[in-house]
């Protein structure tokens, strides 16, 4: 996906348009070891091995010696969270052979959709919300809030269709750590009731969850992204 928008933001200069987002912005937000370095205690640890597949089993034995608990492996970018129990839940690292069962499935499944490198996470546990009916995975109390620089442009709940407006303080802090022009944090809650980051996203390319209708969202989005904050504009001023 970053070759591919580097060759974009290319492409659009060369009809002299000015994205929203420059390739460093898209990538510090998109790859997990951008932001998850700003975010520090706000976000599980992580470690990773910074290249793609395939992995010499020195180096992820190597990676899971750094934990001793539950944890999820994924890519810089995605999880197989659809497949819960046979490629993203590691219940104990400490069970090499275990572990090496889940990364491996998990490479599998990635396939040629595999980016960056590989990360592994502190498991944490969240407030329960549902099972999904798809895959069995467990649900989590979640958000998702889009943001332009340190603005909200919205906020939603993720899984189910519950609006809510009310944003987080967690959520404000990360937002200005990042200061991006136009990113995602998604946020959980833990079962003491805190909230804790699980995910930041460019902007563009994070889907939007069923309870924050299209209509609303692009309409407070042109409120908070304007020409001089980097709207993708032609050389004639006009927006693209």
């Amino acid at each position: 996906m970053a070759p591919a928008y580097r060759g974009l933001i290319d492409a659009l200069g060369r009809r002299q348009w000015i994205p929203i987002s420059s390739s460093q912005d898209y990538e510090y937000c998109h790859h997990l070891v951008g932001w998850a370095r700003a975010l520090g205690h706000l976000t599980p640890r992580s470690e990773w091995i910074p290249h793609p597949p395939p992995f010499e089993p020195s180096e992820l034995a190597t990676l899971l010696t750094r934990f001793d608990g539950p944890a999820i492996v994924k890519d810089y970018v995605k999880t197989e969270k659809h497949a819960w129990e046979e490629a993203c839940f590691i219940p104990d690292t400490r069970d090499r052979a275990r572990a090496m069962v889940v990364i491996r499935r998990f490479l599998e499944l990635r396939g040629s959709s595999f980016e960056g490198g590989l990360v592994i996470r502190d498991f944490v546990k969240l407030k329960p919300d549902g099972i999904d009916a798809r895959s069995g995975m467990p649900l989590s109390r979640e958000l998702r809030s889009y943001w332009a620089g340190t603005q909200c442009v919205a906020i939603s709940d993720y899984w189910h269709n519950n609006p809510t407006s009310a944003v987080p303080p967690i959520a404000e802090e990360a937002a200005r750590r990042i200061n991006r022009p136009f990113f995602t944090i998604d946020l959980a809650m833990t079962v003491d009731g805190t909230w804790i980051v699980i995910e930041v996203g460019d902007g563009q390319v994070s889907a939007l969850p069923d309870s924050l209708s299209p209509e609303f969202f692009y309409a407070a989005l042109r409120g908070h992204v304007s020409a001089d904050r980097g709207t993708v504009l032609g050389d004639d001023g006009s927006s693209l």
